[in-house]
């Protein structure tokens, strides 16, 4: 049947058979002209007979119902198909129209507040001429089909429009993510470019000087950039090979210190992202050498070993026990002890036992040697994952996959990934003490990278990367916060700094 066609379904009574045999002969004109359909009553045998019954009145537009005291007085259409259709018409998904064959007390019933047919709903067979009475209810059945094709018509137009809506939408979004793409790749290309030009400057200022230097060697480490994916798309993680130069320092019984060298250069610091990260300001940066990896708890007992310069110092503080573990649980007052007196010139344990000028990083040095020369939140890119990093992985930021939260430290540079400067763990596993005093914003911060020192031995001092315990946001190298110097914290450590010259 064709979906232009109204599906007439017609409800009567046995004892009304020739009545509705002459309706059906005088609406054989619509149905010649294709304007309505309608299936016989005849059920074929081993159908169902109730489910076939009930499949065509669902599935009908008009729905004509020939009243007559036997119509009303059977069971089956005042039980089945008179609630059914009652249903449908007041769903608006079938016009109902009951049309009455032989006078009946058919006002009585629901169907009283429909529309009756013919005209006035007199009685067909009290017409003087019946066929006026037939005509007069084709002529009604003509404009019910017509109502209800304009309906459809009307909906397949509306239909058609959404769809063109909805596909021009699909080609809007597809360029905007193809604009997206290009925008992305020609944004990766110019940091590419700029990566290059970036480490060439690096080798230059190393390579000039290091005939002042200490002895170095080489060694070469893996970096990680990670390219954010889209709705379907995973992030994207690229590796690359390169290599830098540190010196080792010995502190004995097979313990070392890698000491990176970070060359000189200037980088914007702070971000946009939050107030206590602004204003954003260049700082011109000296070499310097950072230690590759946090300090751990190997290396903290080598040196509390040694003697006492201001305060004593636990040989074991950690909550999370493990040699090549970060140490933590450590004051900042304990870390300066661990390397130099700041505002002083005391040289304390480290400093005494290597003969070098040892110290914490001011805050400037910290997140020029985080960035490694990037401009993005995190050294690997715009998003962090678990699978590089030791931090909450439940929480996301900007749109980063959620991963695993361990609870506790891991092992330094266990994820063997560092960024371009060849420095490990600088998002995440422990806070890092800086030497700066602790104030809300940069407003009037120093633009050599030197610590902005303060009198105050109380006032708190900055801690930077974030830790097992936090969230990405809290990682990114931009994010400041401050612990006051005689705390100590599970998720609290440090990494040291030794001067170039």
């Amino acid at each position: 049947m064709s979906n232009d066609k109204i599906e007439v379904f017609i409800s009567y009574s046995k004892q009304d058979k020739e009545l509705r045999d002459r309706l059906l002969s005088h609406l054989r004109p619509l149905e010649g002209a294709g304007i309505i359909t309608w299936h016989d009553r005849q059920i074929l045998p081993g159908t169902q007979w109730d489910e076939e019954i009930k499949a065509r009145l669902n599935a009908a537009d008009i729905i004509l119902l020939l009243i007559s005291a036997d119509f009303l007085a059977t069971d089956y259409c005042t039980q089945v198909e008179i609630p059914e259709a009652l249903r449908r018409h007041k769903a608006g998904e079938a016009t109902v129209m009951p049309v009455i064959l032989r006078s009946c007390a058919w006002d009585y019933t629901p169907l009283a507040a429909i529309q009756a047919y013919p005209e006035k709903a007199k009685p067909i067979v009290s017409w003087p001429y019946i066929d006026d009475a037939y005509t007069d209810v084709v002529r009604s059945v003509h404009i019910a089909a017509t109502k209800i094709k304009e309906r459809r018509d009307q909906r397949r137009v509306q239909q058609e429009r959404t769809q063109r809506e909805q596909q021009r939408q699909a080609e809007e979004q597809e360029r905007l993510r193809q604009a997206e793409q290009l925008r992305q790749k020609q944004a990766a290309e110019a940091e590419w470019q700029k990566q290059q030009a970036w480490e060439q400057q690096r080798q230059a200022q190393l390579e000039e000087a290091e005939s002042k230097q200490r002895p170095t060697e080489i060694f070469e480490f893996e970096v990680v950039t990670i390219t954010k994916g889209g709705l379907f798309k995973k992030p994207e993680v690229n590796r690359t090979r390169k290599r830098a130069k540190c010196y080792i320092e010995d502190l004995g019984n097979n313990i070392f210190l890698d000491m990176v060298a970070v060359p000189g250069n200037s980088f914007h610091m702070g971000s946009t992202e939050y107030y206590k990260e602004q204003p954003v300001h260049k700082v011109q940066v000296a070499p310097f050498f950072i230690g590759r990896y946090s300090i751990t708890q190997a290396q903290w007992r080598a040196v509390a070993g040694l003697p006492k310069v201001m305060i004593d110092l636990d040989l074991d503080p950690s909550k999370f026990e493990g040699s090549d573990r970060p140490v933590e649980q450590v004051s900042w007052w304990e870390a300066v002890e661990f390397c130099f007196r700041l505002n002083g010139f005391v040289e304390a344990r480290l400093s005494n036992k290597t003969n070098r000028t040892y110290r914490l990083p001011s805050e400037a040095e910290w997140e020029y040697a985080c960035r490694a020369g990037t401009t993005t939140p995190f050294h690997f890119g715009e998003i962090l994952t678990a699978d590089l990093a030791n931090y909450d992985g439940t929480e996301t930021y900007n749109s980063s996959p959620k991963g695993r939260f361990r609870q506790k430290t891991t092992p330094v540079g266990s994820f063997g990934v560092a960024n371009a400067f060849g420095l490990y763990d600088m998002h995440g596993n422990v806070w890092e003490w800086c030497a700066d005093p602790w104030r809300e914003n940069y407003n009037g911060a120093p633009t050599d990278g030197s610590a902005w020192l303060s009198a105050d031995r109380s006032a708190s001092r900055v801690i930077r990367g974030g830790s097992w315990f936090k969230e990405p946001w809290s990682c990114r190298s931009a994010y400041r916060f401050f612990n006051h110097p005689h705390n100590r914290d599970n998720y609290t450590g440090f990494r040291v700094v030794c001067d170039f010259a």
